[in-house]
């Protein structure tokens, strides 16, 4: 994709919330056009002429209306903007498949290298100690750690690494929501010492299908994912999965809890990285 300077906010801000188009699809678009305003501003015949859309689908486009106000609104609240097209943009993202093309966040944007610790909703008592003391440790050594602020390892990640540095946080749903209620103090935690972020309109409810898409960005970002618990069919093995796409390294701790050891045991044995403690991963990232 071509490099274009671009502070049309409304419009990409349209064309990131058409949901009916894939990711894939957008950016056709944004290739063809150059810009997404160019998009909009394109007749019923042209777009049948030079997109592979169906017609289906550019009836919905070019009945979409970016409404200029959009930008002032969201900064009103506290969120900012940050499209694919500007040197904010993390870079580590223009790496994976189907980059946001617009990320929402409160806090400020990473600079330095990530670190991305997930894990499941239900924990143990030595997971959540692993989750909490490896993102502090890894925080205090100078890494963002990120997760995804689910209930469970997620927090314990968000709130250890809270401790000694920075963390971020990728939301499956829209910043004006809190996921799940009960982190609504841990959010405003994470949002005044660190980042929130979500390529989701900020109204936007979670569902099956955002935190598939939150995944990718959570590996994405980081150098590195670690998977602290994992039953058979966590959502960290997806992140994981992500990792593994991308290229990143993916480092498991060993679970002797049978239920919560299936995920990461798969993990391991497909040639993820075992640890058996927490003070490994400073002889590995501490140099």
């Amino acid at each position: 994709m071509p490099y274009i300077y671009c502070m049309d906010y409304s419009s990409l801000i349209a064309l990131s919330n058409a949901e009916f188009l894939s990711f894939r699809e957008k950016y056709l678009l944004l290739n063809e056009y150059g810009t997404a305003e160019s998009i909009f501003m394109a007749s019923y015949k042209d777009l049948c002429e030079r997109t592979k859309l169906n017609l289906f689908k550019i009836d919905k486009l070019i009945r979409i209306e970016p409404i200029k106000e959009s930008q002032l609104e969201l900064e009103s609240t506290g969120i900012k903007l940050c499209s694919i097209f500007e040197k904010e943009y993390p870079r580590q993202l223009l790496n994976i498949y189907s980059p946001p093309i617009m990320l929402y966040y409160k806090g400020k944007l990473p600079e330095q290298s990530c670190i991305s610790i997930v894990g499941s909703r239900r924990t143990t008592t030595s997971g959540r100690q692993n989750a909490f003391a490896s993102a502090e440790l890894l925080a205090g050594l100078g890494y963002c750690i990120v997760s995804g602020m689910a209930r469970g390892i997620d927090s314990c990640v968000h709130l250890g690494a809270l401790e000694k540095g920075m963390t971020a946080a990728i939301l499956g749903n829209g910043l004006n929501i809190c996921y799940p209620h009960e982190n609504k103090f841990l959010m405003k935690c994470i949002e005044d010492n660190g980042c929130l972020i979500s390529e989701f309109s900020p109204d936007k409810k979670p569902n099956r299908y955002t935190f598939p898409a939150r995944n990718r960005i959570i590996s994405g970002l980081s150098e590195a994912v670690i998977v602290v618990e994992a039953a058979k069919k966590s959502g960290s093995l997806i992140t994981a999965d992500f990792a593994l796409e991308q290229g990143k390294d993916v480092l498991v701790f060993v679970n002797k809890e049978s239920e919560l050891s299936e995920g990461t045991d798969s993990l391991i044995s497909e040639g993820a990285y075992p640890l058996e403690n927490v003070s490994v991963l400073k002889d590995i990232y501490g140099s």
